[in-house]
């Protein structure tokens, strides 16, 4: 299947056909007073088994969302919109369930596929990079594709721009889908405090966020029930896994870390961050990156050592270079803070209840 961009427009074109053979089926069947339903192959010929896509247009506000255990832990006052305001939109969600050996877009494949067609040069080192980097060859070693060659019944659920406007301008496509998110406070709270309040201790307050959504993925990987020993510590995780893969630039970020520990390295309070930026842009390993920070992990079920029955969240991936030009301590500026090639790598998580 030759890589596509566009919106796999067939659905209306696809039922008139289905329509059609069904009425013929019927008649055939009076005719001859046996049944003959069509096997998958042969809908696949007739309708093209295009694939579902949803163009997305919303705006989005929680008032709180609280996890219970003894107390709560609860993220307040949620909104979701564009970059200043208004729906959030020119998000399109495409489904498909692969067929074996189908190639699908991934990651940055669809600017990659630009780049072979010479719409986009690949004098662009980041096209260049993603054409090698999305590239699916033969037994040969001929391109065949732009994307990730997938297992038959594998679904794959992507989210890209609607309109990518002016195909031979890369920055078009990477601004599309802008998006503005805001939380009130991340709290914690006793039982007797209640979830429906807004009382508690603040671990983080004030958080806005606007930035750039990239290519989206969301694998289904359909490897069966089984299961397999792959950790180090002796987890053994499902043969069938979900795969994430996302970029994403943030370009003004700020927010109060009120009380906070985070990733058990770094333990601050009352400290104000301002302008805050996550991107890909200087350092190395951006190739490919079209200075997008990125993110990628595999959930599975999972069965710990122990014979804890668990969700695994592993090979997890963070790359970004990080600024936070106002640092606040105390309400005082004490400078800027910056992380150049920002990795988390070769991270595993095996979480259960206690």
């Amino acid at each position: 299947m030759g890589h596509k961009i566009l919106s796999k427009g067939t659905t209306m074109k696809g039922l008139k056909v289905l329509c059609l053979a069904v009425s013929m089926t019927a008649v055939s069947s009076v005719a001859r007073a046996e049944f003959r339903p069509l096997d998958d192959a042969a809908l696949r010929g007739m309708t093209g088994q295009a694939g579902i896509t949803v163009e997305l247009q919303t705006e989005l506000s929680m008032g709180k969302l609280a996890y219970q255990d003894q107390g709560y832990l609860s993220i307040n006052n949620v909104h979701l919109s564009g970059m200043n305001g208004g729906p959030l939109d020119n998000v399109r969600l495409k489904l498909d369930i692969a067929g074996q050996g189908e190639i699908l877009p991934y990651g940055f494949s669809d600017l990659a596929y630009l780049g072979s067609q010479g719409t986009l040069s690949a004098s662009n080192p980041d096209v260049a990079a993603a054409m090698q980097q999305t590239a699916v060859t033969d037994s040969s070693g001929n391109v065949i594709g732009y994307g990730k060659q997938l297992n038959g019944g594998d679904l794959a659920i992507r989210i890209d721009p609607t309109n990518i406007g002016d195909p031979t301008n890369v920055n078009d496509y990477l601004t599309a889908i802008d998006f503005g998110l805001s939380i009130g406070s991340i709290t914690v709270s006793s039982q007797g405090q209640g979830a429906f309040t807004n009382s508690g201790t603040n671990l983080f307050s004030n958080i806005n966020i606007k930035g750039y959504l990239g290519p989206t993925d969301i694998i289904v990987h359909n490897n069966g029930d089984g299961e397999h020993a792959s950790l180090p510590n002796g987890t053994k995780l499902g043969d069938s896994n979900v795969e994430f893969d996302t970029h994403f630039k943030i370009t003004d970020m700020s927010l109060n870390w009120d009380h906070s520990d985070v990733l058990l390295v770094f333990n601050l309070a009352n400290v104000g961050i301002e302008g805050m930026t996550i991107d890909n842009s200087r350092g190395n390993d951006t190739a490919g990156s079209f200075g997008f920070a990125s993110a990628s992990m595999k959930v599975a079920r999972a069965t710990t050592a122990a014979g804890q029955n668990a969700l695994a969240i592993y090979d997890a991936n963070f790359r970004a270079d990080i600024s936070m030009p106002v640092f606040r301590v105390g309400g005082v500026n004490i400078g800027s803070v910056n992380f150049t090639d920002f990795v988390v790598d070769n991270t595993n998580l095996v979480v259960y209840g206690h």
